[in-house]
């Protein structure tokens, strides 16, 4: 709404289509555009982040960080 000038209210029943087309939001394609493009690699972070966690949390619920060696047999 900053970039765009144009403000909107969220409540369901004034939150049209018909609004949504009043507000001329092609007048401002690049704008969108740019801020599209920020949230799409704002959400592939996010899904790194999120299989990084999971990740970690299997490691350790498995025990996989505590310590265990392998070394060689003398025989």
């Amino acid at each position: 709404m900053e970039k765009t000038g144009q403000t909107f209210d969220m409540n369901a029943e004034t939150f049209t289509l018909e609004n949504i087309f009043a507000m001329e939001l092609h007048r401002f394609q690049d704008k969108i555009g740019e801020i599209v493009n920020c949230a799409i690699k704002e959400l592939a972070i996010e899904k790194v982040f999120f299989i990084q966690s999971f990740v970690l949390e299997a490691i350790v619920w498995l025990g996989w960080l505590g310590g265990v060696v392998v070394r060689a047999s003398d025989s």
